[in-house]
């Protein structure tokens, strides 16, 4: 049995958030095991309380799957919390 180990390869925004404490950005990240070319594509997003709640206000509810809610954009933060949970995600192959 081989040891997989994910590794997250890249990550994608559409765009720089127009402001620094009220946005939601769109993102992909490609993750694929060490040492191979491949990759999945995972898409999530990144947003400040301030935009959560005013989606709360208006919609009553959110879905909060795949969404990392920031205090400020800060792509290294996004980065190191992707990688606490590929962590989670090391196995050996069957």
């Amino acid at each position: 049995m081989d040891l997989v180990i994910p590794q997250l390869k890249r990550i994608l925004i559409s765009s720089e958030p127009p402001s620094d404490d009220d946005f939601v950005v769109p993102a992909i990240a490609d993750i694929g095991p060490k040492d191979v070319d491949g990759v999945d594509y995972f898409y999530f997003r990144i947003m400040t309380p301030k935009r959560m709640l005013s989606i709360l206000n208006e919609d009553k509810i959110m879905d909060g799957r795949a969404t990392f809610i920031v205090k400020e954009f800060n792509l290294d933060l996004v980065e190191k919390e992707i990688n606490k949970i590929l962590e989670d995600c090391i196995r050996y192959s069957i």
